[in-house]
């Protein structure tokens, strides 16, 4: 069983009790593995430190909220490296941290004999026999380190030296290495020394050891910078250039319809799992075509640099080959020629009585809301060009900045009969070129068919529609002149709001 499974009970076999661990689920709904630094038994309430993170992240979680579970059941993102490596039985692993100590009053995290420690460096991860003596252990570790000292004479190979004598001692801590694994944490014990000897040092898988470095040692000749220092791994190149490099939208089209192997898919009908194969196709060139980036995803932001054509994107390579190539553009624009036929009467008769009120408006930089494109020769269905089926030009971009955790949002529209591109800021509005349209912020992508008339599309309410048709005042139409003057100078301007 486990702690808050199904009703919230605790396992009898169990012990709240300092240092013991278990998995904890966070605020966010993770699961970690934790240790117990703090607890009340009159509350029934834990504060719990979890592996690898600061103080400032500590919980305190009560019994009875669901959130405990027996060490390595729920955790299952902290995977220990023997599963990962399929390490023989026997081998252990232990996790050494490059640590510093300071003389200095009593403070937080402060340890014995006035010190207060400090962790720098990169860890260092050994695998070692769970029978290994405390010297073999320090030889180890010299091993890995002596490099780093300036002085040949420190090369634990070197046979002249029968002795081992490191700069160094070896104490066994927690895993954020400030206190001891053994003792409490209100005891402000730096961990159990490991003296050298031909004694077994008793080390534990996933243990954590804490390297106390020599004062004089890491002043006079340790060289701390290429300690610092660190070898990048190929995969991590790869990913930095994925994301420094620029990526059509073509090639994420290709991917995205491109076919998926699946190992094994269960089937209904023959009752077993099979080998199968995942695709998904386009069908139909839709009359407005939104273009979603999936840059948010679980533990970062995907910043590639995704270039996107402003006019003439041409998608049709990518429709599906099951269906013809006339067929999907030609049944949506259809349905698209058939309501524009039902809303054409209606809408030349609205825009005849609101001619009169419309001339009254100013020009200026329209709203996002209430697009102006230039009305396209009409043509009947067999005149309109083949190409015009497929063509598409940008319209409006929405850009994010910012990361997973937190960021904000930013609209550039296309307005107005000349076209004219508005950055649209919370309450700012900018206009801008086309050359600022393309940026590696792009998040979503609004085209819009050449063939669609959207001036006999109207979106808006009727409320809407006739405040719009109402004549502005005075002060409405100051406000406005003011607004087209502002963003005419390339400053943020504010935007006339008509109530």
């Amino acid at each position: 069983g486990e702690w808050g499974g199904g009703g919230g009970g605790v396992e009898e076999d169990m012990n709240m009790t300092i240092n013991a661990r278990f998995d904890v689920m966070d605020r966010y709904g993770k699961w970690y593995c934790a240790t117990v630094i703090d607890w009340n038994p009159h509350t029934e309430t834990a504060r719990f430190a979890f592996d690898g993170y600061d103080s400032q992240y500590d919980e305190y979680v009560r019994l009875d909220s669901g959130r405990i579970a027996a060490l390595n059941t729920r955790a299952t993102s902290m995977r220990s490296a023997r599963d990962a490596l399929n390490l023989p039985e026997g081998i252990i692993q232990v996790v050494c941290l490059h640590r510093r100590l300071y003389l200095q009053p009593l403070k937080k995290r402060t340890l014995r004999n006035h010190a207060r420690a400090h962790i720098w460096g990169l860890p260092i991860i050994l695998f070692v026999w769970e029978d290994i003596t405390t010297t073999q252990l320090y030889g180890k570790i010299w091993k890995k380190t002596w490099r780093y000292a300036p002085s040949p004479n420190s090369d634990p190979t070197n046979k002249s030296k029968h002795k081992i004598n490191p700069p160094f001692r070896l104490r066994l801590v927690n895993p954020k290495g400030y206190s001891c694994s053994d003792c409490p944490w209100d005891n402000y014990c730096m961990g159990r020394a490991l003296v050298m000897g031909e004694g077994v040092c008793g080390v534990t898988d996933n243990q954590h050891i804490a390297l106390d470095w020599n004062v004089r040692f890491l002043k006079e000749k340790l060289n701390e910078r290429a300690m610092l220092s660190s070898d990048v791994h190929e995969s991590r190149r790869i990913a930095t250039a994925e994301n420094r490099r620029h990526v059509d939208i073509g090639r994420c089209f290709a991917r995205f319809t491109e076919a998926e192997r699946i190992k094994q898919v269960y089937c209904s009908q023959l009752k077993q799992h099979l080998p199968a194969t995942k695709k998904i196709e386009l069908y139909s060139l839709p009359p407005v075509l939104i273009v979603h980036l999936k840059r948010l995803v679980r533990g970062g932001k995907i910043q590639t640099f995704v270039e996107f054509p402003l006019k003439g994107f041409d998608p049709s390579s990518y429709l599906s080959t099951s269906t013809s190539q006339d067929a999907p553009p030609v049944s949506v624009q259809v349905s698209g020629r058939e309501l524009e036929r039902q809303l054409h009467a209606k809408l030349r008769k609205a825009s005849r009585s609101a001619s009169r009120s419309t001339d009254t408006h100013t020009g200026g930089p329209a709203s996002p809301f209430s697009p102006t494109y230039p009305a396209p020769s009409p043509k009947s269905p067999n005149q309109e060009s083949k190409e015009n089926l497929s063509l598409y030009d940008l319209y409006a971009v929405i850009n994010h900045y910012g990361g997973a955790g937190g960021g904000h949002f930013v609209a550039l529209a296309k307005v107005g009969s000349k076209g004219t591109w508005y950055r649209y800021d919370d309450s700012a509005v900018t206009r801008i070129s086309e050359k600022e349209v393309v940026t590696r912020n792009a998040y979503v992508m609004f085209y819009i068919r050449r063939d669609v008339n959207p001036n006999k599309w109207n979106f808006l309410s009727q409320h809407t529609q006739e405040l719009l048709r109402r004549p502005l005042s005075q002060s409405e139409r100051k406000m406005q002149e003011m607004a087209v003057a502002s963003a005419a100078k390339g400053w943020a301007g504010s935007t006339c709001s008509v109530s």
